[in-house]
């Protein structure tokens, strides 16, 4: 469930189903994954794809578009990671 406050949001649940990012843990070639990991990755998959939906939203607004297309999402995911401020809270 999603609470809208002005231009923020917040997020009353986990960004990921469980079993999803327990099976990219196994396919990266883990037996055996714990909750607590399983629980870290969630967060940070969340953590970097709520920035690169932000940074892909001010793409779409400066091209004078509402609708945030795929090329913005691929522009926000290659050009952020090259900046040095875009996914510094994430690995911390």
């Amino acid at each position: 469930m999603r609470r809208y406050i002005g231009e923020k949001v917040k997020n009353n649940m986990a960004g990921f189903a469980s079993a999803r990012v327990e099976r990219l843990i196994r396919d990266a070639g883990a037996q055996r994954v714990s909750a607590d990991a399983k629980n870290r990755l969630n967060e940070v998959l969340t953590e970097y794809g709520q920035k690169v939906a932000k940074y892909a939203v001010e793409i779409a607004r400066h091209s004078g578009r509402k609708t945030v297309k795929e090329s913005d999402i691929k522009l926000a995911a290659t050009k952020g990671l090259f900046e040095n401020n875009f996914p510094s809270k994430i690995f911390s």
